[in-house]
């Protein structure tokens, strides 16, 4: 490794900078060097050591992280704008993208609704009766949400006015429909000859029963709408919610879940998909949205800043065997499919190519 490297080194890194430029051999030992190296990391990826090299990495980086904080490496600024970028700002509506993306979700939800597996598989298959149970328990510990529910839709004008409509028709019917007396032996000609009599000399009867009926529900339906209220919190009693739970139960237990099909078709999960979505990206754009994510940011950092991330894997239960395991599994996948296609040389060799035809690699290989 002699000569002069005043006249010798700029042709050489010029020569080296031309080989980055282009992805190819450097020249010389440099070159040799390069293969090599290509040739050693190719093989510990494709070996059966793989695996044992997985762990002992995680296990490195594992044990480093036992020792570093989460706001060690992460600050509210960095998240917020992670957040602003990623979610707020990016074109999820992008033409082209949009309709790929729903065309993909509207394949799925289709697959979805119409797989096989749906078929002889009911209920209780996969939901467990103690989980129907502690819902049932739940809704019944909601006792405030239930008032407050019952309130707002019977005192709403929707249900007066249905209420109104109920009782009108029903007491117009009964006073020239289903009038008792009629039923009595003897009064039915006599009530038919007095009918024709009173519509003869009354005309507007029929006018006036119906003015009569709404004067009366209209002075009367804040009493039936307190009845209605004061009846229907009676019903919904916790032990009356309890046995409708479990009559429920016992009607829906024994049904296949591919009776869902009967009312929801795949037109109905596609317009959920995209209602979905729309409501998400107009979210994601309020004022709303961005305060509520810099509060979970704050709430995050004072609970948890000062914890290790190392800790905080293995309180969320995480485990570095199976963690292993898995990366080691789809990592060999990807990597046999890569030597298949032939990119996983390039892709290391692009790696290391501007080491060796860097001016460090030259400087360690003339012996400076």
């Amino acid at each position: 490794m002699s000569g002069d490297r005043s006249t010798e080194a700029p042709a050489v890194l010029e020569s080296a900078q031309g080989s980055i430029e282009k992805n190819t051999q450097p020249e010389g030992v440099a070159g040799r060097l390069l293969s090599a190296h290509v040739d050693f990391v190719k093989s510990q990826l494709l070996d059966s050591q793989l695996l044992a090299r997985i762990e002992v990495e995680i296990d490195r980086l594992l044990d480093w992280l036992e020792g570093v904080t989460f706001q060690d490496v992460v600050d509210k600024e960095a998240l917020l704008q992670t957040v602003d970028e990623c979610l707020v700002r990016y074109p999820f509506e992008q033409a082209h993208t949009s309709e790929a993306r729903q065309q993909r979700v509207h394949n799925l939800l289709k697959r979805l609704l119409s797989a096989d597996a749906h078929q002889g598989v009911r209920v209780e298959d996969i939901v467990a009766p103690d989980c129907y149970q502690q819902v049932a328990d739940k809704i019944v510990d909601l006792e405030r949400l239930r008032d407050d529910l019952v309130e707002e839709i019977l005192t709403s004008s929707v249900y007066s006015d249905l209420i109104s409509d109920v009782l009108y028709n029903g007491i117009k019917g009964f006073i020239l429909e289903e009038n008792l007396l009629a039923k009595l032996p003897g009064i039915s000609s006599l009530l038919k000859v007095g009918k024709w009599g009173m519509t003869r000399t009354l005309p507007n009867l029929e006018l006036f029963v119906e003015g009569a009926a709404k004067t009366f529900i209209a002075n009367n339906i804040p009493k039936t709408v307190s009845l209605s209220k004061r009846t229907l919190k009676k019903s919904l009693s916790p032990n009356n919610i309890h046995r409708l739970a479990d009559t429920f139960w016992k009607k829906l237990q024994s049904k296949e879940i591919a009776f869902g099909q009967t009312y929801l078709t795949e037109k109905d999960l596609t317009d959920f998909a995209l209602l979905s979505e729309s409501v998400w990206s107009f979210y994601r754009k309020s004022e709303h949205f961005t305060s509520l994510t810099a509060e979970l940011i704050d709430v995050w950092l004072s609970e948890y800043g000062d914890s290790t991330l190392g800790g905080m894997f293995s309180a969320l239960g995480g485990d570095r065997a199976i963690l292993s395991r898995q990366i080691e599994k789809y990592m060999r996948m990807w990597l046999e499919r890569a030597e298949q296609d032939g990119v996983l040389d390039e892709m290391i060799r692009a790696q290391l190519l501007p080491f060796y035809a860097s001016e460090h690699a030259l400087r360690a290989l003339e012996g400076d």
